[in-house]
């Protein structure tokens, strides 16, 4: 028995190593036919025949057990690989959750976008603050068919995976009404059941409004290129011109403001100017100690009022601690919420931790969620077009988060993999 379990173990473990580097880099893996020697039998199969050419091992297990079809054990079918794929998924899912739980406060980044199936496909991300006091944000799933009721898809979501709604403490959306909409939308219905769950417009998204009017508004000047709508070479250097003269276009679309000769459509909409600067004042104000004070007065009201006193002090103490560090002493929010983790002082500055995290887990745009469109049409293409909605969870977290699936260890996969294929009665 000991043998047997060595030899499949030896084979798993090359079947493994092939569907992670396949997984993590979003290829697909089935073929025409499922025949060694074919041309068409896809990139899993390719992959085991060019470890094969350099490891007799599997040479020969491919030559004893590659062609007796169904019926007989060999492991290199698409139903092995398949169910590694939804192990492997699961795991990476799993620790995504765990440090939530450890992070306790995080935001949510949604957006959505139509497949190539035409199905709307709802990209959910998490933001929250690791051990080592960085933010990060990662991707969880995507929703089918969400419809109108956004509310019911996220917190459908966040109830399936146990997270607790009260520690939110962020929400990012795009500009469209059904999610950014004061009263009726997604990040107001958040708001009723969490108050604490700021909303913050994405950045990216109003940049790029305010950037597209400019254009539009300086077309007719030699240093502002225009755009194309098929061409992605004439759009990259629209954007690299716009960049090099942005100076010029602010300067031309203050002149427009303030000509009277002009027409007054053209001089409203020569007014972007004046949200370009409020958007670069807000962006200001996310970063300085204003904003972060008030994450430390909340932080102070989470545990009652009786231990504002206490939490003063705290940061009192903690400003002299930082000042005393000449050359270590933190450059931003980020760098000191890392500091804090390094040296090991969040046990002693527990309230100060704790508005850095909530400070930190709030995002400023919802890039990422853009970023995983990128990734399901990658997976989702037209040969693969029928692909059901759990494997494209399964794939897009495995290429999404490839840091973590690379990290995954090969004797955890195959024990969670021989446990659900045991047959023996308990």
């Amino acid at each position: 028995m000991d043998t047997e379990i060595q030899y499949w173990t030896k084979v798993l473990t090359r079947v493994v190593a092939v569907v992670k580097s396949l997984s993590s880099r979003g290829l697909s893996f089935r073929g025409d036919n499922e025949i060694f020697g074919s041309t068409h039998n896809g990139n899993f199969m390719m992959a085991i025949e060019l470890i094969a050419e350099f490891d007799p091992f599997l040479a020969q297990h491919i030559k004893t057990y590659g062609h007796l079809g169904k019926g007989h054990t060999s492991y290199l079918s698409f139903h092995t690989y398949e169910q590694f794929i939804i192990v492997m998924a699961n795991q990476v899912t799993d620790q995504i959750i765990k440090e939530v739980h450890k992070a306790r406060y995080f935001s949510i980044s949604v957006d959505s976008t139509p497949d190539i199936s035409h199905k709307d496909q709802l990209s959910f991300i998490l933001r929250y603050v690791s051990e080592n006091g960085k933010p990060v944000e990662r991707f969880l799933c995507f929703i089918e068919n969400s419809g109108h009721e956004l509310t019911d898809a996220v917190l459908t979501v966040i109830n399936s995976y146990n997270i607790d709604i009260s520690y939110l403490r962020g929400q990012t959306y795009d500009n469209a009404m059904n999610m950014s909409g004061q009263y009726s939308g997604l990040q107001a219905r958040i708001k009723e059941i969490n108050p604490l769950a700021d909303y913050i417009p994405c950045s990216a998204h109003s940049l790029n409004l305010i950037g597209t009017c400019a254009a539009s508004c300086c077309k007719n000047a030699s240093s502002v290129k225009e755009l194309s709508t098929t061409r992605w070479s004439a759009r990259e250097d629209a954007c690299r011109s716009l960049n090099n003269n942005w100076d010029r276009v602010i300067s031309a679309l203050k002149e427009i403001k303030n000509n009277d000769k002009q027409k007054a459509q053209t001089r409203c909409e020569a007014k972007v100017v004046e949200l370009y600067e409020s958007l670069i004042q807000y962006i200001s104000n996310l970063r300085n100690e204003k904003m972060f004070k008030m994450y430390e007065d909340r932080a102070s009201k989470l545990h009652g009022d009786d231990l504002d006193k206490s939490f003063c002090n705290e940061c009192v103490h903690f400003q002299s601690h930082i000042k005393s560090l000449k050359d270590k002493a933190p450059k931003n929010i980020r760098d000191l919420s890392t500091l804090i983790r390094s040296k090991d002082l969040q046990t002693i500055y527990s309230y100060v931790d704790i508005a850095l995290r909530m400070f930190l887990c709030t995002p400023a745009m919802n890039c990422s969620s853009e970023r995983s469109f990128s990734t399901l049409r990658r997976l989702k293409t037209y040969l693969r077009s029928v692909m059901n909605n759990d494997r494209l969870n399964a794939l897009a977290v495995l290429n999404i988060e490839s840091e973590l699936t690379s990290s995954i260890n090969y004797d955890n996969i195959i024990k969670e993999f021989a446990e659900s294929q045991s047959r023996k009665k308990i």
